[in-house]
């Protein structure tokens, strides 16, 4: 799992832009309806990604000893602190946000769990995206109805940080457990 983000970048910088639209527009998936009842803060990506993230750099293989481990090494504390007060202060709070699907995680044609992104993913030649361009979304129902690249709202639980990532299911910035999507 450690190895998800590198693959879903290289994915995601070399998929097809073939945007696939749903003919049910405006449906909503509800995924439990006790949790509708919620209020949502309404959340755009271009606040999510109003900062440049910088990676710390790595160390050389030479300046090291035998012993020396890259997997110890990690980016996630540094980036955790670039993160904007007004983006750490959304962590726990309920949001809703419009992006882009890309399914990670799939059980026959079921997706369980996905990445919202800022854009559609493009050619090789199209945008890298950073960190604070993704959302990983996770679900314990179904989201059948979603295919890649539909335009898609959901509302849930919002949580901000890298640090987090090594309990869940890969190096993600932004995290979101789904309470409903709905179709754009």
């Amino acid at each position: 799992m450690k190895y998800i983000l590198p693959i879903l970048l290289f994915l995601i910088s070399c998929g097809s832009n073939n945007s696939s639209t749903n003919e049910k527009n405006n449906k909503t998936a509800t995924l439990d309806n006790n949790k509708l009842s919620k209020k949502y803060t309404t959340i755009e990506f271009n606040t999510l990604n109003s900062y440049t993230i910088h990676h710390k750099p790595a160390p050389s293989p030479f300046d090291q000893d035998d012993g020396f481990n890259f997997e110890d090494v990690s980016n996630d504390g540094f980036i955790d602190n670039q993160v904007p007060k007004k983006i750490k202060k959304l962590s726990g709070e309920n949001i809703q946000i419009t992006g882009f699907v890309f399914p990670v995680v799939l059980n026959g044609e079921q997706v369980q769990s996905l990445v919202l992104m800022s854009v559609i993913p493009s050619c090789c030649f199209g945008d890298v995206l950073s960190p604070n361009d993704l959302i990983f979304v996770d679900s314990t129902s179904d989201m059948k109805i979603l295919k890649q690249d539909q335009k898609i709202t959901i509302k849930g639980k919002f949580k901000v940080g890298m640090s987090d990532a090594a309990k869940n299911k890969g190096k993600f910035l932004y995290w979101l457990k789904a309470d409903s999507i709905e179709l754009k």
